[in-house]
């Protein structure tokens, strides 16, 4: 499960948050004291009662289901995702020179732009229902 500050980010939208429902076993990142909690702990008291000051975090089987509720049956939304994952890998990695001082070869790194299947998965779903990507440098949906 991300629970890395970039996924934090991501997931701090309206589209994520907005009409989410609680369930035992969501994950949350709490604002207040800077901290992930399970939702159904002994800390989820203050996602009861502090609204607004946590975030969810949506696990790659929750968005795997978000994909679902738009009417893709399994296997398609898998040819969907991989599609879109094969195009991410493509156009969106970072490339970064390395050369060292006492050569010189160059050798480009690809660096993917998303680090963890949650990330893949939520960029997926932002595309595909709100068309949606995600711009790192000014850490939003655009």
């Amino acid at each position: 499960m991300d629970k890395s500050e970039t996924y934090i980010k991501q997931c701090n939208c309206p589209e994520i948050q907005e009409g989410h429902e609680r369930h035992d076993g969501d994950v949350y990142w709490h604002r207040g004291f800077s901290k992930v909690y399970t939702y159904g702990t002994e800390r989820s008291y203050y996602a009861d009662n502090e609204k607004g000051k946590y975030i969810w975090l949506p696990t790659q089987s929750d968005l795997q289901g978000m994909v679902e509720e738009m009417g893709f049956g399994w296997f398609s939304a898998l040819v969907q995702f991989t599609i879109f994952a094969n195009q991410v890998m493509v156009e969106d990695c970072y490339v970064t020179v390395l050369q060292t001082k006492h050569t010189k070869l160059r050798a480009h790194v690809l660096e993917p732009k998303f680090t963890s299947m949650e990330q893949l998965w939520l960029a997926f779903v932002m595309l595909t229902l709100y068309h949606k990507r995600w711009d790192p440098a000014k850490e939003e949906w655009r």
